[in-house]
């Protein structure tokens, strides 16, 4: 189990603010997606406005390292990145070790957490008094943080109220919860780029009983109702095609090329695959590479994985990697996939100086987007994650956010209207939406329901919806719960220290931002334990911290001190207006426009509700209405389409079209014929 995110940094700001804190991280690595593949930074619309605190450090130690000046992406857009917030795997590890050390945080590596010990004392609710690893080390500590992507501290207290997958959309009266249509007019739930192409037959033959393999034929909920599944896992496979720094990439063990038959019809249909996509670090060249979309997540594979055991994780973790070296072994010999292609394929490996603690240098941590979530005293929603203006801070606020809600795989892969369709990938109201304005992040999301239990921080597998997790599943939005949920940690102890002795202790349940499984402990520890034993076995801990009981009001003013925001910095100034766009032409026939990005300037459009101005019967103007507003030669997905096939335009840009655009076979989408200019 593996914590996506930092969360070193609930147990570096614990350690920071004088707390006695340990690390128990079940594997050989720190810091889960961000140094296990996740190069790219996910940081949202407004980075500069919500960043600061222990965040902002990281990043800046980040930049130190390249030798660069730290900057802010520019506000209103994600797509940009740079470094810092561009990293490479092993740079990203050395700056959270570091942080680890400078507070003085003591981390046991390969210690899996398998049992919990409660106690009840005079209030009658249960808190942790230990935990026990797999070796018999047993840790104990007045509070507790789990800071895994599983929620396994979490689940395996026993006591503490849990969900996973989707609510329905009654459930918390959202309007993307629930299974998703397929066939709205118009399509509410955000951009279609994790669509299959029309038409995907999903029958081995023409009897129509067996269907290929990545095609789910079972169960399906109704259209807006609930299920236990949750989106798409994947790697994000850390390659290069410089010889001077590869490694071979493994060769797959059972390869059948039968299990890629919805790949292979996908091409068949005209899905066009593409390779990865490099960055350099000064003479090293590198990619962060979401492999081949819906393909790459290994459809509906992911639903049996939150609620399963360690051991059954470990086995769908091994399967997601059979699957990927599969794949990869796919696109370099299938007849189907075009020779450039394959010739493509067979220069990349994987990278040398990667995970040099993995025998093969792969990617030490799954891509684990949502497992487990918290049921705790309040359940974050869609409505209080897509704002249009800052609400806000809100009673318990301890941090600000400002990523739209991302489900960017399917959730599942299913037949509807006799055609393979991906179902479930949503973004609201759609992706990088620079009208959003940032969000309030709640310390009650945190936090268990009262008397369940009264030590322990959630700061990962936090309490909120389907929808809503789907907006706070992002690093640096992690960064800033796990810095608040170490500063909680720590201002809970010290107000269940009363006259008890200086040295009783916090612990803090790590996993979090660490791939961990759980958390951690300490408190009047044995000062002659060291990393190096078998068992550490602190001295009883005497302390429970009620993380409940802190009060929110001086937690916000300790965070402030340390740079965290409680409200987002204003915006900067607008820039004067730029001259009107040229209307550019494009050479090509036919081209597909995503209605919801483009405008048509023509009164030749008023019948399809298009808009109106322009004369009749002349050149046409299609206007941009957002950022990254694409015009693309198929359905398929941008990021796989190679550069002369996929043109992105900034708001207002001007495209010149010969005639008004016609539906294309997807009503999303018009047709635009630019063949003549």
């Amino acid at each position: 189990m593996a914590h996506k995110l930092l969360y070193a940094s609930a147990l570096i700001k614990a350690g920071r603010e004088g707390r006695s804190v340990l690390l128990v991280e079940p594997s050989a690595y720190i810091g889960g997606a961000t140094t296990g593949g996740l190069m790219r930074t996910d940081y949202g619309m407004h980075a500069e406005r919500v960043v600061g605190g222990q965040t902002k450090e990281f990043y800046s130690r980040v930049a130190d390292k390249y030798g660069v000046k730290f900057e802010f992406p520019e506000d209103g857009q994600c797509g940009t990145h740079n470094i810092p917030w561009l990293c490479e795997p092993h740079v990203a590890e050395t700056v959270f070790l570091e942080m680890l050390n400078s507070a003085n945080v003591t981390t046991f590596h390969n210690q899996r957490i398998i049992t919990v010990s409660l106690i009840t004392r005079s209030v009658n609710v249960p808190a942790i008094e230990s935990v026990a690893t797999v070796d018999g080390s047993i840790f104990r500590a007045a509070a507790f943080i789990d800071g895994t992507y599983e929620g396994a501290l979490m689940n395996l207290t026993g006591v503490v109220s849990y969900t996973w997958g989707r609510e329905s959309n009654t459930t918390y009266n959202e309007s993307t919860a629930g299974r998703l249509p397929n066939t709205a007019i118009p399509w509410p739930f955000g951009d279609r780029s994790a669509q299959l192409p029309h038409g995907i037959n999903p029958y081995t033959d023409g009897t129509n009983t067996t269907l290929i393999q990545g095609v789910w034929g079972g169960d399906v909920a109704a259209v807006g109702e609930g299920d236990m599944r949750v989106g798409a896992y994947d790697w994000r496979v850390t390659v290069t095609d410089d010889p001077n720094n590869s490694v071979p990439i493994p060769t797959p063990t059972h390869y059948d090329p039968a299990e890629f038959e919805l790949v292979r019809r996908a091409i068949q249909r005209g899905w066009k695959p593409s390779g990865p996509g490099f960055e350099q670090f000064g003479t090293a060249r590198k990619s962060d590479w979401k492999m081949f979309g819906t393909f790459g997540e290994q459809p509906n594979r992911q639903w049996r994985y939150p609620n399963a055991t360690w051991e059954e994780q470990q086995a769908i973790v091994a399967e997601f990697k059979r699957y990927s070296l599969g794949l990869i072994h796919f696109f370099r010999t299938d007849p189907v996939v075009p020779a450039a292609f394959r010739t493509k394929m067979a220069t990349l490996g994987l990278c040398r100086d990667e995970y040099n603690r993995t025998e093969d240098h792969w990617m030490p941590q799954l891509y684990v987007r949502s497992a487990l979530r918290l049921v705790g005293e309040r359940v974050l929603t869609q409505q209080n994650v897509v704002y249009t203006e800052w609400p806000g801070p809100g009673l318990d606020s301890i941090g600000v956010g400002s990523y739209t809600v991302d489900v960017p795989g399917p959730v599942q892969v299913i037949v509807e209207r006799g055609e393979v369709v991906n179902e479930g990938a949503l973004k609201v109201p759609y992706f990088c939406d620079p009208t959003m304005a940032p969000y309030p992040l709640p310390y009650s999301i945190m936090v268990p329901r009262r008397g369940e239990i009264s030590n322990l921080l959630v700061p990962v597998a936090v309490s909120a919806s389907h929808v809503a997790f789907n907006a706070l599943r992002m690093e640096p939005q992690w960064m800033v719960l796990g810095q608040s949920a170490g500063v909680a940690a720590a201002m809970a102890v010290a107000a269940a220290e009363g006259a008890v002795a200086e040295g009783a202790a916090v612990g803090a349940a790590v996993g979090a931002a660490v791939g961990a499984a759980v958390g951690a402990a300490v408190g009047a520890a044995d000062s002659s334990a060291t990393r190096s034993q078998r068992a550490f076995v602190p001295a009883p801990v005497l302390l429970v911290a009620a993380v409940a009981d802190v009060n929110v009001t001086a937690l916000q003013t300790r965070l402030r001190t340390l740079g965290q925001l409680i409200e987002p910095r204003p915006p900067a100034p607008s820039p004067p207006p730029s001259p009107p766009p040229t209307p550019v032409s494009l050479k090509g026939d036919e081209w597909y426009a995503w209605k919801h990005m483009w405008e048509i300037k023509s009164s030749q459009s008023a019948a399809m509700g298009g808009g109106g101005g322009g004369g009749g019967g002349g050149i046409i103007e299609i206007v941009a209405t957002r950022n990254a507003s694409v015009l693309k030669r198929s359905y398929a997905p941008s990021s796989s389409l190679p550069a002369p096939e996929v043109k992105f335009y900034d708001t207002g840009a001007k495209v010149l079209v010969k005639a008004a655009p016609t539906n294309a076979t997807d009503l999303t989408y018009w047709l635009v014929h630019t063949q003549s200019l």
